[in-house]
């Protein structure tokens, strides 16, 4: 079960364990991931969303309790009877900076957002030429506390916090830290929605990933259904839930002990037109990870605007190892964003 305002359908894997696990976003925790139900709960779909990202935001002290940055969305399109990416979020395009208002969306039709696939390993450091709706390279946060910005931190207390231990760019990154069985330790964007061509990109360090058959996941994200990019028994995982359904990189081990860049695009195309995945590993497409229409399965996934973005770890059932893994780099927005410099 998920909790309110968020994605609420139980996986027939199992369900992880929380104790004394604290939600800091909007509605009651429960069980699994959290991403929005189907009846539009996610409060943010509407116009006007928040046109900045406090990506250059501090902490205080060792507080758990998120704060929201300034919202200076853009208006609402009028009209038209498809989805319209009506007051999305504005653009980030340096660290720190906040981007401006987004603009309304036409009238009487859905914006389909950029096309293309996701970007390749470029140069630069962290959010420093980067266009995008969020950027976060983790410098200006306050290092021992939960980081703080335009999204809500669910997890553990203490289980996820900024400090300069591992960083990939910089001195600082994010730090996630659960005994085993693990549980659920994400960062959770809905400020910066709806819209419907979803570009990612984030560095990541994993020091261990289980070895027994359960399955995990990065980063997903919800519309009318989840899109997802994890992982399970060692290889990549890329999962539509519902109907639960998975399509596995076996050509693909997952990196440990190292840094790499996870690249991702979750396009809605539009109604009746065929959407696309992409999943890439330091700029290159995972094995069966990109597909237009079916994918290798021939199956064909549905989607519509995406209302949300969650990206850290989350565990589905017990994990048998310690989770420890770091997160630095991280932006998001509908356009292809490259990978860091390595």
């Amino acid at each position: 079960m998920r909790s309110i305002g968020f994605k609420k359908t139980a996986r027939f894997r199992a369900l992880p364990l929380f104790s004394g696990v604290v939600t800091l976003a909007l509605g009651s925790s429960g069980c699994g991931s959290s991403t929005p139900s189907p009846n539009g709960s996610s409060g943010n779909s509407a116009g006007g969303s928040s046109g900045s990202a406090v990506a250059g935001s501090t902490a205080s002290g060792g507080s758990m309790l998120p704060v929201a940055g300034s919202s200076n969305g853009g208006a609402p399109s009028q009209g038209g009877d498809a989805p319209s990416v009506a007051g999305s979020a504005g653009s980030v395009s340096a660290a720190g900076a906040g981007g401006t208002g987004g603009s309304s969306a036409g009238a009487g039709g859905a914006a389909a957002g950029s096309g293309g696939t996701a970007g390749t390993v470029a140069a630069g450091n962290g959010c420093d030429g980067v266009t995008a709706k969020f950027c976060e390279d983790f410098e200006k946060q306050t290092s021992g506390a939960a980081p703080v910005g335009d999204f809500k931190v669910s997890a553990n207390a203490g289980a996820m916090i900024v400090d300069g231990t591992k960083p990939h760019g910089g001195k600082q990154s994010l730090h996630i830290k659960m005994a085993k069985p693990g549980a659920r330790a994400m960062l959770d964007f809905t400020k910066q929605f709806p819209f419907n061509d979803q570009f990612g990109r984030a560095m990541m360090y994993l020091t261990a990933i289980p070895t027994n058959d359960t399955h995990w996941d990065l980063v997903y994200s919800y519309s009318t259904v989840e899109w997802e990019l994890g992982g399970q028994n060692g290889i990549f995982a890329l999962v539509i839930d519902p109907p639960d359904h998975e399509v596995n990189s076996k050509n693909n081990p997952i990196p440990t002990g190292k840094w790499f860049c996870v690249q991702w695009e979750f396009k809605y195309a539009g109604a009746g037109a065929d959407n696309s995945y992409s999943a890439k590993l330091n700029g290159v497409a995972l094995d069966k990870g990109e597909w237009t229409g079916a994918d290798p399965s021939g199956m064909k996934w549905t989607a519509g605007p995406w209302k949300n973005l969650s990206v850290g770890w989350e565990t589905y059932g017990g994990s048998n190892v310690d989770v420890e893994n770091w997160i630095d780099d991280l932006a998001f927005g509908d356009q292809p964003i490259p990978c860091p410099a390595p």
